[in-house]
């Protein structure tokens, strides 16, 4: 199977053409770099859909928006705050505050992953982002426990 040739381009030079697509309708296909979402979305091997950002963005959606300082992120809001997201990656455990519906440029609608299509409006996709979001607190004693067996085996193993 021949794979699908990816080009890679800067988020900053095509955020107006980014922008005009999802305004009249169109999806944004794109790599996501970076760990943050990991492991939803996996960099250099997943894929996502953007759509336009409709008025009643939900909570647990992925959405690429960019920062004050000009960095654009892919993070899922996890709460709102008055008139702002609070956001975090899934790799994550610190929280985002203080993002405005004028910095979200689209919401993800489908991820690509290992040649499958994952609507995030499916059921099962919902459910699954809905279980890991809540249970981020969890992750990282877990995280810390198995980094501790694995360096308490490697050294057994020297010995």
């Amino acid at each position: 199977m021949m794979e699908k040739k990816r080009e890679f381009y800067s988020l900053e030079a095509s955020e107006s053409v980014i922008r005009k697509v999802l305004e009249q309708g169109g999806t944004f296909r794109f790599y996501p770099r970076g760990r943050s979402m990991h492991p939803i979305i996996r960099e250099g091997k997943d894929c996502v859909i953007l759509k336009a950002v409709s008025e009643q963005v939900k909570k647990y959606e992925a959405v690429l928006y960019k920062r004050r300082n000009g960095a654009f992120v892919l993070h899922r809001i996890v709460d709102k705050k008055d008139d702002c997201f609070v956001m975090r990656g899934d790799n994550q455990y610190v929280k985002e505050y203080g993002i405005t519906p004028e910095q979200l440029i689209g919401v993800v609608c489908v991820v690509e992953k290992d040649e499958k299509r994952h609507n995030t409006c499916a059921l099962y996709y919902r459910c699954g982002i809905y279980v890991w979001v809540k249970t981020w607190w969890i992750r990282k004693p877990v995280h810390r426990v198995l980094s501790l067996v694995k360096r308490v085996l490697r050294r057994t193993r020297r010995s």
